[in-house]
């Protein structure tokens, strides 16, 4: 286990209550499988079977975990209290001690807060979970096999973070933030259930925003403290639902699990409202249904994006590139922000940042003529003549019908006074350009 003391410290917050067989995989797990500064803060709520001493001995190979012990079950809300009561991190991670956590984990959960600190939490993926964030089928029998599918995710989802307006308990992380404004779990819920509910209603009131990690899958066993000591878990969970009902009687739990309309739906089509105003250069009409998509929201990459091009289209680059900024902090491989960035550059004039963002955009999207036409066209300008004429070939040879090179290469002769090539290019676009045009008139022709 390396320890990265240069990433913000989390705090790592769990509760035992006997079941030693899976604190040890938690740790295991969480040892292995953890990198980042991190503190963990064990809080027990009296266990009789030896968890006690398997943490006092954890406690004493490891300086940064801290072990608390109390004398009975102080239940869920009060022992997590407990724990961030004494946390110095700059976000908390509760989670409970039947999880297990993959590679990586931490860095992506940590990173929306990183990037937007409107947000107040943001959970995971598992196979056992309430509501949108359990996986179903997952292809594994044995939990010891879960690190291949939770490697799958990330590699799928990475940089995606959907909305949510509840979450899951058994595994959230919570950014300080949020907690100093609104302070820990309800303690009148007593042993467990309907605490990450009331603490999600006081979040979204409080103005901060929820989403998922869709990159992190961890296995949850689930309800591990209640089989283990005989609680009855749907004893619990009907008394605690009978206080949140009194607790927020105005809160329909249909709307808040998402059962009657998801966010990602909502959002889904306020993306094409603004994509469509955008296309019909209505740029502030298009702004607004963006914006409001950014509200739930605030990692969009599509909104973000859409959001930075109508800016761009109002005349305000300061603005555009602070959103293409966070487009590339949401996802560092989008290449059309790049591209954008580089082309806003160009027209501040500093070339060598335009330079440097085109062959990213190009790097990270080969396809992606546009991109290649402007690195080429930065190279010609700074002076790499020979540079920028390769990156002009290189298009023609898996684009030879590519307009604009043809074009671009076409005056590049000229200049030289070599009309006889430059006549060869231009020829060659005009072909192109006449074809297309035929094709358009046939089309036009069998539409009738």
């Amino acid at each position: 286990m390396r320890r990265e003391k240069f990433s913000p410290l989390v705090s790592v917050i769990t509760l035992t209550f006997n079941g030693l067989e899976y604190t040890r995989k938690f740790f295991h797990y969480l040892l292995k499988n953890t990198q980042e500064n991190f503190e963990v803060i064990v809080v027990d709520n009296g266990s009789t079977d030896g968890t006690k001493k398997y943490l006092r001995e954890l406690k004493s190979r490891c300086s940064f975990i801290k072990v608390l012990e109390n004398s009975e079950n102080l239940g869920f809300a009060k022992g997590n209290n407990q724990g961030m009561a004494v946390a110095r991190g700059r976000y908390f991670m509760v989670i409970n001690n039947d999880v297990l956590v993959p590679k990586g984990w931490m860095e992506r959960m940590v990173k929306p807060f990183e990037i937007d600190d409107s947000i107040g939490l943001v959970g995971c993926l598992s196979n056992n979970a309430s509501g949108f964030q359990t996986l179903k089928d997952v292809p594994y029998n044995d939990p010891d096999d879960f690190e291949e599918y939770a490697e799958k995710v990330a590699d799928s989802w990475g940089n995606r973070y959907t909305p949510r307006r509840r979450i899951a308990g058994f595994a959230m992380m919570i950014n300080r933030r949020l907690y100093e404004a609104i302070g820990g779990f309800d303690e009148d819920f007593g042993i467990g259930n309907f605490e990450e509910d009331d603490y999600c209603v006081r979040a979204f009131r409080a103005g901060f925003k929820i989403v998922v990690a869709e990159g992190v899958f961890m296995h949850h066993f689930g309800r591990a403290t209640f089989r283990a000591n005989n609680i009855g878990y749907k004893d619990t969970l009907r008394r605690n639902k009978s206080v949140f009902q009194k607790k927020w009687p105005d809160v329909d739990y249909g709307w808040l699990m998402e059962l009657d309309r998801r966010l990602v739906d909502i959002n889904g089509e306020l993306l094409s409202h603004g994509v469509e105003a955008f296309q019909h250069s209505e740029f502030k009409g298009a702004k607004e249904y963006f914006e409001q998509v950014l509200e739930t929201d605030p990692l969009n990459e599509e909104a973000l994006f859409g959001l930075a091009l109508c800016y761009r289209n109002l005349g305000d680059n300061l603005m555009t590139l602070k959103l293409l900024k966070k487009c590339l902090d949401v996802n560092p491989d989008n290449a059309y922000a790049y591209n954008q960035s580089g082309i806003i550059s160009v027209e501040m004039g500093d070339l060598e940042s335009a330079k440097v963002l085109f062959s990213t955009a190009v790097m990270k999207a080969p396809d992606l003529v546009d991109a290649q036409r402007n690195y080429a066209d930065v190279l010609i300008e700074l002076g790499e003549y020979e540079d920028g004429v390769r990156a002009l070939v290189k298009i023609l040879e898996n684009h030879p019908d590519d307009v604009p090179t043809l074009l671009k290469m076409a005056q590049l002769y000229a200049e030289v006074g070599e009309y006889a090539e430059a006549k060869k290019f231009a020829e060659r676009a005009l072909n192109v350009k006449l074809e297309k045009e035929k094709v358009g008139e046939v089309v036009t022709e069998s539409g009738k």
